[in-house]
């Protein structure tokens, strides 16, 4: 996709998963290297912290507790239109 702005991913923990929650957490951060060009990643939450775990060179981390110092710091990296957002939590 053609951004002309920041590509910016937004992630929470994503709570129910039970016993498998940190694997899961973990194969998000692997799966994240095969996304070009993203910018920077938020994470927001303990579980969501394991998304860090594998290196993903070039890419800003962000590491918040509450969605409150989330949207802070989006506020700060996406100051030009045509930036792309992805955010994914659940609902808890």
């Amino acid at each position: 996709m053609n951004v002309a702005g920041s590509k910016v991913a937004v992630l929470g923990d994503m709570l129910g998963l039970g016993k498998q929650s940190a694997y899961w957490h973990r194969y998000i951060g692997n799966y994240l290297k095969k996304i070009p060009g993203l910018d920077a990643l938020i994470l927001v939450g303990q579980f969501a912290r394991l998304m860090a775990v594998p290196a993903l060179d070039g890419v800003k981390i962000i590491m918040v507790n509450d969605w409150s110092e989330a949207v802070k710091e989006l506020e700060q990296l996406v100051k030009v239109d045509n930036s792309l957002v992805l955010v994914k939590a659940s609902n808890g």
